[in-house]
């Protein structure tokens, strides 16, 4: 496995604006890979948008937010709105997120409600962009809940982002925890060795971005968001991109 950087923009799809933002930072170059929600207000035209413009496109899972979209099924309406009282809650800065405790414990009681769901939101992605995803991540860390990450919806083999942000690894038991739950979502799902975020990173030498020359890193950026747009655009943040070698999740061996 070598090196590689991906740079992926979460919320394609979700709103026009977010929308935009992506699509401008991959005008300039800055973004390699994104993800979609589906089912959002925004949906169909980004994904006309992806493919007119041959964007590499993953799917966003939302189990935390209501549809948005105009013409939703009832049926896949009201799937997600059981869902999303069984997993938003809040996260550690005040603001909406998935539940502390589903990202950590498998219930059995919800597994074919979330199922039905993950289904809903993986078929209408490859009915918008006409083949599956490239890769799937989660909108509020969602994609790490046991009963996404092991539901049969998701099928074997997909590219799934890590779930370990942080590098070095510390010892301590959080972190321990962190990496057997890793390792069990390892056993089904290929991914990059480290995931960083735009806003951590001590630009432009940031010692955990040289891992990139390496091994395959993902930097995970939200361009709607104005100081990450600002570090995107950057000139730091270029000379960061010219070192290592650029690509998506479809680039993963």
């Amino acid at each position: 496995m070598g090196g590689l950087l991906i740079v992926n923009a979460d919320d394609w799809g979700g709103e026009e604006p977010t929308t935009e933002a992506i699509r401008a930072a991959f005008r300039a170059g800055r973004v390699t890979s994104t993800t979609a929600m589906v089912y959002m207000e925004d949906s169909e035209r980004a994904a006309a948008i992806a493919r007119e413009d041959g964007l590499p496109v993953g799917l966003h899972l939302n189990l935390t937010q209501s549809f948005s979209g105009p013409d939703v099924p009832v049926p896949v309406r009201d799937r997600q709105r059981r869902v999303v009282s069984i997993f938003s809650g809040r996260g550690g800065d005040g603001h909406p997120g998935t539940a502390k405790l589903r990202r950590w414990l498998w219930d059995p009681r919800v597994s074919r409600a979330v199922s039905a769901a993950l289904r809903d939101q993986v078929e209408c992605f490859e009915a918008l962009y006409g083949a599956p995803p490239d890769h799937i991540d989660g909108h509020n860390y969602v994609d790490t809940a046991p009963n996404v990450f092991a539901s049969r919806a998701l099928p074997r083999g997909t590219k799934m982002r890590n779930t370990l942000g942080a590098y070095p690894l510390d010892r301590g038991p959080m972190a321990i925890a962190r990496a057997a739950r890793q390792k069990l979502r390892g056993g089904r799902f290929g991914s990059t060795r480290h995931v960083l975020h735009i806003s951590d990173l001590d630009l432009p030498d940031d010692p955990r971005l040289a891992l990139a020359a390496k091994v395959p890193v993902e930097v995970i950026c939200h361009p709607d968001n104005p100081a990450e747009m600002e570090r995107l655009m950057s000139d730091d943040w270029a000379t960061c991109m010219a070192r290592y070698p650029t690509g998506s999740f479809a680039d993963l061996t």
